[in-house]
């Protein structure tokens, strides 16, 4: 897909981007999993599978992995989260 149809396509997708990174700023490393749960509508498994991810990949993994699953148009993987 030529990067033009992918913004097209996934335009919002790459704005909302910007609006998780606000929203989830004031989250505290501590209890990052607790604060999904309760305050951003995860549910524990999820919220869980997300802080370890972080936590093993970080920021430069995670968004070559965010680019991929939009370019496959993966919204959501096998594991449903």
């Amino acid at each position: 897909m030529m990067a033009i149809e992918f913004i097209q396509k996934h335009g919002v997708a790459v704005l909302d981007l910007r609006s998780l990174v606000d929203e989830y700023g004031d989250i505290s490393a501590s209890n990052a999993v607790g604060e999904l749960v309760q305050r951003h509508d995860w549910t524990r498994d999820g919220a869980t599978d997300l802080v370890e991810l972080v936590e093993q990949y970080g920021w430069f993994f995670l968004r070559s992995a965010c680019a991929l699953a939009m370019a496959f148009d993966l919204e959501d993987g096998s594991k449903g989260h």
